[in-house]
C-alpha cells in the first residue's frame, strides 16, 4: 500500500517544480534572446523528472531502472554545478546577483528530485521484477 501522505508530499513537490520551471521559462521567453533549446530544456527536464517521481510514488514501471539511474546522476551533477556556478555569480560582484540567486535556489530544488529518481532506479527492485 502506498502511503497517501508521502504521495501527497511528492505531488506538492512536483507542482512546485513545474510552477517554478514554467514561470522561469515564460520569463526567459519574454526577456532573453536565448535559443529555443536553452529556453525549453529546463521545462522538458522538469516534466521528465515529474513523470519519474509520479511513477515511483505510484509504484509503476516507466521505461527501465537504468534510465532513472542515469537521470538521478544527471540531476545530481546539474544541481552541484548549479550551486557552484550560482554561488560564484551570487558572490562575485559586490551586490547580490539575481541570476545567481535563481540558479542556486533552483539547483537546491533539484535535490529531492535526485533522491526520488535515485530511489526509483536503485532502491525499488520490487517494482522492476
Amino acid at each position: 500500500m502506498v502511503d497517501l501522505e508521502s504521495k501527497r508530499r511528492w505531488q506538492v513537490y512536483i507542482l512546485l517544480l513545474l510552477v517554478t520551471t514554467i514561470a522561469r521559462t515564460v520569463e526567459r521567453l519574454l526577456t532573453d534572446t536565448g535559443g529555443m533549446i536553452s529556453n525549453s530544456l529546463p521545462l522538458l527536464l522538469a516534466l521528465w523528472v515529474a513523470l519519474g517521481i509520479n511513477a515511483c510514488s505510484n509504484r509503476n514501471i516507466l521505461f527501465n531502472q537504468y534510465v532513472w539511474r542515469l537521470t538521478s546522476w544527471i540531476l545530481l551533477i546539474a544541481a552541484a554545478i548549479g550551486v557552484v556556478f550560482g554561488g560564484y555569480l551570487l558572490f562575485s560582484s559586490g551586490n547580490i546577483n539575481r541570476s545567481g540567486l535563481i540558479l542556486v535556489t533552483y539547483s537546491l530544488l533539484l535535490i529531492p528530485a535526485f533522491y526520488k529518481t535515485w530511489q526509483y532506479g536503485y532502491r525499488s527492485a520490487a517494482i522492476w521484477h
